[in-house]
């Protein structure tokens, strides 16, 4: 795992700069998840917060990361890493013209919902 300036996580807007991202326990695209995930990608990011209703890019400081194994399905450099919570250190709305241009990306990669 190479150290990454800023790790990201994509998601549904309504929490704020010093919050805690806490895993799901059951909703979202990874059910039953003990894990919060984050990438050194935004793009990557955005495409995981369009699964949501009001989505937002948060950048986040990982508590204890571990590697994961990067989503075959993107085809772009990105690494992965898993923790047991992260701290929300920024915070990335989406524009509608980005949501409208990376909307057939969510799609092209199987992802789904409205979280």
């Amino acid at each position: 795992m190479s150290p990454a300036a800023t790790w990201y996580h994509g998601s549904g807007a309504g929490l704020k700069v010093g919050a805690w991202l806490r895993p799901y326990g059951g909703r979202g695209l990874i059910v039953g998840s003990a894990e919060v995930y984050a990438t050194d990608s935004l793009l990557y990011a955005a495409v995981y917060a369009l699964t949501c209703k009001t989505p937002v890019v948060y950048a986040v400081e990982p508590e204890d990361p571990q590697p994961s194994l990067p989503d075959r399905r993107f085809p772009f450099p990105h690494e992965i890493v898993t923790c047991s919570r992260a701290r929300i250190v920024g915070i990335y709305p989406l524009t509608d013209r980005l949501v409208s241009a990376l909307k057939p990306g969510v799609y092209l990669a199987g992802l789904s919902g409205d979280r």
